[in-house]
């Protein structure tokens, strides 16, 4: 339920701030920092598995992943590193069983792993065909049009989350990332501050301005100080699900089919027009 974060309770914060840190990683293209997204995205999924429904979040982890593998392939990494990335995310066997997962989205999942792996593996030994499918395939499938539509998916999950979190203490969220910054007396933002600005201001929670001063030994607690204005929350329940499960067979089958592009057109990819789209500054 969606309400003030009075009492600075500590998992909300520090969760807002791994938010932040995730979203710019996703935003910046930081593909070798994937991983940390995925991560998140998991302990996040464990401790609140109905927080978005399962189709999103299966997409967005079987993309992340992907994106993850094809830049190693990309980079000319050593194949036993690849092999080990592919057992690590791709692995044989059905998926983790989820919660608000039902049989037909497990067969979905399953099938995306299988054919995703079967592709790399393929690859992986067949030197010419990687050659070809690099210089040919790559960017069109996995390329920046992927990375986007991963963006607007993971920008997606985060409002969903934001939607059930209590609305944030800004100063405190501030006076925590100021805390991080390794120098005592910095006077410069550090960067957690600059990523947790982005983030608010993307996420609907403050509108852009300038960054806050470091907090001062004799300032008043966070509790203490004046709020800073947010922007108005959507009521909880309000944002439309774009990957709900769908209530007729027809429409279950067409709104995750297929998972990743390798299967058929990246359009399928597409997203539901009720959310807005993601900011596309890069700027911190």
């Amino acid at each position: 339920m969606a309400g003030s974060d009075k009492g600075g309770d500590g998992a909300a914060l520090g969760l807002r701030l791994a938010l932040a840190a995730a979203w710019h990683v996703v935003r910046a293209r930081q593909t070798r920092d994937y991983p940390q997204a995925l991560g998140l995205l998991e302990a996040v999924g464990q401790a609140a598995p109905d927080a978005v429904a399962f189709r999103h979040y299966a997409k967005l982890c079987l993309g992340l992943q992907a994106a993850v593998i094809m830049k190693m392939l990309e980079e000319e990494e050593p194949d036993e590193k690849i092999y080990d990335a592919v057992d690590t995310y791709f692995p044989e066997g059905k998926p983790k069983q989820h919660p608000l997962a039902t049989p037909r989205d497990i067969e979905i999942v399953t099938e995306a792993q299988e054919a995703f792996r079967d592709q790399v593996l393929g690859l992986l030994s067949n030197r010419q065909a990687r050659e070809r499918y690099l210089e040919g395939q790559l960017e069109a499938e996995y390329g920046e049009a992927f990375l986007r539509m991963l963006e607007q998916l993971f920008y997606e999950y985060l409002l969903r989350l934001e939607s059930a979190l209590p609305l944030p203490n800004v100063s405190q969220l501030y006076e925590m990332a100021w805390s991080q910054c390794p120098l005592p007396q910095a006077t410069q933002c550090p960067k957690e501050l600059r990523l947790l600005t982005r983030y608010l201001v993307d996420v609907g929670h403050q509108s852009q301005g300038p960054l806050p001063q470091p907090p001062r030994a004799n300032t008043p607690t966070s509790t203490q100080q004046q709020p800073v204005q947010l922007a108005p929350q959507p009521a909880p329940g309000s944002l439309q699900h774009p990957l709900r499960l769908a209530q007729s067979s027809k429409e279950c089958l067409s709104c995750m089919d297929p998972v990743l592009p390798s299967q058929g057109s990246p359009q399928l990819w597409g997203t539901d027009t009720g959310f807005p789209e993601a900011p596309r500054s890069v700027s911190c």
